[in-house]
């Protein structure tokens, strides 16, 4: 008797069953089936919504912004403090403003101008020269130029836009484009000059 007791501890509830209920524990689907019959998991899921910003916010953009946001984001933080709605078509041509049509224009003539102010610039770098060398210890590297153009020219550019074949090593002037986006592109000239 005390070994049929141990044994029944140890079998799982629904063996203790009636057969009845026993039967249809068994008849009862897998946990894993619901995902075979084409269940997406939540991680799956495309958890992002395009909403229309209805003010500024940092990290996102401007009023009459379309951005991307998590789902989770937008229900309980961007909806409820009236910072975005759903991109609906409705709600987009509602909070289409004439301050966005006009900084639209700004941002598409943005490259022609910048290549209007750059075309031609010279741009001067610094290099120390060792003593016994003609050469600098240091090349000049697309970063280095992008740096010295947002500082003497007042015009933001990356060095991926900063087209240089190879690190500048002599000390001399060197023309170098610059693609400033939407075909636009401007030659500078670089000086190095010793220090």
């Amino acid at each position: 008797m005390l070994a049929a007791a141990a044994a029944a501890a140890r079998l799982p509830r629904w063996r203790t069953l009636s057969p009845a209920a026993a039967a249809w524990r068994h008849a009862a689907p897998s946990r894993g089936a619901h995902q075979k019959a084409g269940h997406v998991s939540h991680s799956e899921k495309n958890t992002s919504v395009p909403v229309v910003l209805l003010k500024a916010h940092e990290g996102l953009g401007m009023g009459g912004d379309v951005v991307s946001v998590r789902r989770g984001f937008m229900r309980n933080y961007l909806h409820p403090q009236s910072v975005a709605k759903y991109a609906t078509p409705e709600n987009m041509a509602a909070h289409a403003t004439p301050e966005r049509a006009e900084r639209d224009v700004e941002l598409f003539k943005l490259p022609s101008r910048q290549a209007a102010q750059l075309q031609g610039a010279t741009v001067g770098i610094f290099r120390h020269i060792e003593a016994g060398q003609e050469q600098p210890s240091r090349p000049v590297t697309a970063a280095n130029i992008a740096e010295k153009i947002m500082r003497q020219h007042r015009v933001a550019v990356s060095e991926a836009q900063v087209q240089l074949e190879a690190d500048i090593t002599t000390l001399s002037e060197h023309p170098v484009v610059v693609d400033l986006g939407r075909g636009f592109s401007a030659t500078v000239t670089v000086a190095v000059e010793p220090r």
